[in-house]
């Protein structure tokens, strides 16, 4: 295939273009590495392999530069530290000849929860961590390459790969227009993972694509993160902003939030490949964070963090992010209930956690709620902690 005509495509357009390549057919040896690799995938709950060359998908490099170039990476600067280093597997393992790919789902039957004081937490956070348990059992993969005299290294994506365009390139399955892997009949709620190999396996085909023209997903996103299909500006992706972003949240797209306080699924929710829903490929990915109520949450001093969380995808929001994400929660949630839990958090000793309780409390807007800001403005140290005060009061003022 001629990669240039892949320049300034969408990774999603990417995902629909079939690679014109030479398919090998594997040695015996191969085939029977390939069989068993199969069985023992199966046993553990994944789904595949699909195989790919380990190279560059098409036009992947390309796509990620451009989503680079216009800033949609927000504060994830180790996407833009690797680069398009990223597309090739090669210059992880260079001995590697193909990459397989693996998904493993995780249950999406029980939707998060739309009362205003519970917390909304993404279907994948709500058990241990994906990122121990599938590469966990890529490992024990592995170890049958090994044992066959072959070499090969698992990744998840924390890896430096393209995981999403690898997976499409295999025919694992095809892009879509909210940005994630959609497999064949089973939809797009699946952890994904692979192994660069040097045995030199038979190359499946992409999958064509099979949006269409629906495109659900972009009209039902809370803040209009999807710009374009497969176009995510993760700038204003509400799983960006309470699980990637460290500082303030913008003060635009915190009404839009609601209770959402790690992750969102409004785009896989809505897809219509993801009914009916699939069970759980692993046990540990069925957690019981689901009926949290926010002012839990907002007790939670920094060791219960870690208790309950240690373990969790949620411990990267870390302490002091999954407070803000709550104080933000707890103001769209504006009944006085909440104002205890905000005026807390007022004191807290994270400026960041009192910066969105202020703007939190701003929300309720009563006048216990205005007197509390009032008190902290003249004691206040921390200037972007003041400014949000003094907006509070002024909006109030105005209203």
């Amino acid at each position: 295939m001629n990669t240039s005509a892949c320049q300034g495509r969408t990774l999603w357009q990417v995902g629909r273009l079939v690679a014109d390549t030479a398919r090998g057919d594997g040695s015996d040896q191969d085939l029977e590495l390939l069989d068993e690799i199969r069985r023992a995938a199966a046993n553990m709950g994944l789904v595949g392999p699909a195989v790919s060359l380990a190279e560059d998908p098409p036009g992947a490099a390309q796509a990620l530069d451009t989503w680079l170039a216009a800033g949609h990476h927000g504060e994830m600067s180790y996407m833009a530290r690797l680069g398009r280093h990223r597309a090739d597997p090669r210059t992880w393992a260079a001995w590697s000849r193909r990459v397989a790919l693996f998904a493993q789902g995780y249950d999406h039957g029980s939707p998060c929860p739309t009362t205003p004081s519970r917390a909304a937490i993404s279907r994948y956070a709500r058990g241990l961590d994906y990122h121990d348990i599938l590469k966990e059992n890529l490992s024990r993969l592995v170890l049958i390459f090994q044992k066959a005299g072959y070499r090969a290294l698992p990744f998840v994506d924390s890896s430096p790969l393209m995981e999403k365009a690898l997976a499409a390139a295999s025919g694992l399955g095809w892009i879509g227009k909210n940005g994630n892997l959609l497999l064949p009949g089973s939809g797009s709620f699946y952890f994904l993972g692979g192994l660069v190999t040097d045995a030199e396996w038979p190359l499946d085909s992409p999958v064509e694509e099979e949006c269409g023209t629906c495109s659900i997903c972009i009209t039902a996103c809370p803040t209009a993160a999807i710009i374009a299909p497969g176009i995510i500006d993760a700038r204003r992706c509400i799983s960006y902003l309470t699980i990637e972003l460290k500082g303030a949240i913008p003060r635009d797209l915190r009404p839009l939030m609601g209770n959402r306080v790690f992750g969102c699924d409004d785009c896989q929710d809505v897809c219509p490949f993801n009914a009916p829903p699939q069970p759980a490929g692993h046990t540990a990915y069925r957690g019981d964070q689901i009926h949290i109520d926010l002012l839990s949450l907002a007790a939670l001093d920094a060791e219960s963090f870690r208790q309950r969380f240690r373990h969790t995808p949620i411990w990267r929001a870390r302490w002091r992010g999954l407070l803000r994400n709550v104080m933000v929660a707890l103001g769209n949630w504006g009944s006085p209930a909440a104002r205890d839990a905000l005026a807390g958090g007022l004191e807290h000793a994270e400026p960041l956690v009192r910066e969105h309780a202020a703007w939190g409390l701003g929300r309720i807007g009563d006048l216990t709620s205005l007197a509390l800001l009032t008190r902290r403005l003249p004691v206040e140290p921390h200037g972007a902690v003041r400014d949000e005060i003094q907006r509070c009061l002024a909006e109030a003022a105005r209203a």
